[in-house]
């Protein structure tokens, strides 16, 4: 069947690279308005294959990663009955590496404006970021206007001198190129980047949370993401790189089964259903001379496999989060996303260990993102619909830096609908 191609002006198309999945969706900005007066995204379609030829360290295999990508985009053509001819990447985590960078211009007698803003963001970043790097984000995240500092936004003040604590993301020009070749080799222009986490905090964090301060933490399948996010932008990410599939291994090694079969107890039983399986459940499981076979696995012994890895993450998350040094307004809330959030009785179980015991927990999940298929408002559809938002707000905004943050701009958009 022909399909027609995507119109860049009212649709957008994202790949969202993962370790364990690759995902590409095409989506259209909904108008309709709910009782929140909020706009809507609406997935046309969705492709998602398991990650192959990259891991937690890098591209190991090229080929192999391009014909998971090209398969993932056919998929969602032909779910949308649309063409790409290009789209939006978001790449994962471990491949992006922080730099903070001090600012600074000297105003005239005008106030401050958008052009000012973007003079701050015209750094020699030779001098910070080597040569064989790519930047991907740059946030101004505070502000100080003659000596006085702690400054969201000073569009509109007048003064001597103006400076920026600006963030700048950067990943590794080889990877980008190698990803970019993939795509681009397919006759696809490929329109950015986003990083992964970033993205996910778009979807799933409320207005409140991204402007007083929120901890997210992004669990995938090989790593486990941390971003902090505060006046409406993310201020710091890190990765460790440790995820949900290291539950799955560890279930599949220590019963001998396979890593779908290990994959069905961690998601049905997770951290909470075990008490209600029976004493002794059934499982197919290759014994010591290789033979496939049934095989009972006690309720005790799966507790404690589940149980001793998923807590190993989480105390992780919770130690790297304090190492980071997270302010308190930042950790007041934490939200969890990510396919790992999917395990049953994640909640309780925090709960049972006080991991982040003096801050408000929840999980997290896209909003404002429908269309025809359930994955869609799934924690592991998190990147892929925030990197939707992202690239549908630049449809509307096309400069970086105006008034309000991107972050902001992004907010306002997708919830207020303006």
């Amino acid at each position: 069947m022909l399909h027609t191609e995507v119109d860049i002006r009212k649709e957008v198309a994202v790949l969202d690279i993962g370790t364990s999945k690759i995902c590409c969706a095409i989506a259209k900005c909904d108008n309709r308005r709910g009782g929140d007066n909020a706009r809507y995204v609406k997935i046309l379609g969705v492709g998602v294959q398991q990650a192959k030829g990259i891991t937690k360290n890098g591209i190991t295999n090229l080929e192999q990663l391009e014909s998971a990508i090209i398969n993932a985009v056919s998929d969602a053509e032909n779910g949308a009955q649309k063409r790409i001819k290009s789209l939006f990447i978001s790449i994962p985590g471990w491949a992006v590496d922080i730099c903070c960078v001090d600012s600074s211009i000297s105003l005239g007698k005008y106030p401050i404006d958008d052009m000012h803003i973007q003079s701050l963001l015209k750094i020699n970043t030779p001098e910070y970021i080597d040569s064989s790097s790519e930047i991907i984000h740059m946030f101004p995240i505070e502000y100080t206007l003659d000596g006085v500092g702690c400054i969201q936004d000073p569009v509109g003040m007048v003064g001597n001198e103006l400076s920026a604590l600006i963030n700048i993301w950067n990943s590794n020009s080889l990877f980008i190129n190698n990803i970019k070749n993939c795509i681009t080799r397919n006759n696809i222009n490929v329109s950015g980047f986003i990083l992964s986490s970033y993205a996910s905090g778009l979807a799933v964090l409320l207005r409140e949370e991204i402007s007083t301060g929120a901890t997210l933490i992004d669990m995938g399948g090989a790593v486990t993401n941390i971003v902090f996010f505060k006046n409406g932008m993310p201020l710091y990410t890190d990765t460790i790189k440790i995820g949900s599939k290291n539950i799955t291994n560890d279930i599949s090694t220590t019963l001998r089964t396979s890593a779908i079969n290990a994959e069905r107890l961690k998601i049905m039983y997770g951290a909470e259903q075990i008490r209600n399986m029976d004493e002794q459940s059934f499982v197919t499981g290759i014994d010591e001379y290789g033979k496939e076979g049934i095989q009972t696995v006690s309720k005790e012994l799966l507790d404690t496999v589940i149980s001793a890895r998923l807590a190993e993450i989480l105390e992780l998350a919770e130690k790297r989060v304090q190492k980071l040094g997270a302010t308190q307004d930042v950790l007041q809330k934490v939200v969890i996303t990510g396919g790992g959030s999917q395990i049953s009785g994640l909640m309780e179980f925090i709960k049972t260990r006080r991991i982040f015991r003096d801050s408000a927990i929840r999980l997290g999940r896209p909003v404002g993102i429908q269309g025809g298929y359930d994955y869609v408002q799934t924690a592991a559809f998190a990147s892929t619909g925030g990197a939707i938002i992202y690239c549908l707000n630049e449809m509307y905004n096309k400069s970086f830096i105006t008034k309000k943050s991107i972050m902001q701009r992004i907010v306002n958009w997708i919830k207020r609908g303006i």
